[in-house]
């Protein structure tokens, strides 16, 4: 039986500080900070 993992990425807010820019899609280190995001969830084990 396959196990199945889920999660929930909380991304809201209006970005004051970063006057506007939408924060997923900045880049840092070459990709978007929500792939970061995402990178470390699939690293994790189930």
């Amino acid at each position: 039986m396959s196990e199945v993992c889920a999660g929930v990425i909380v991304a809201a807010g209006a970005g004051m500080r970063m006057h506007g820019a939408d924060k997923l899609f900045s880049v840092v280190a070459g990709r978007p900070l929500l792939a970061h995001t995402v990178a470390a969830f699939e690293s994790c084990e189930p």
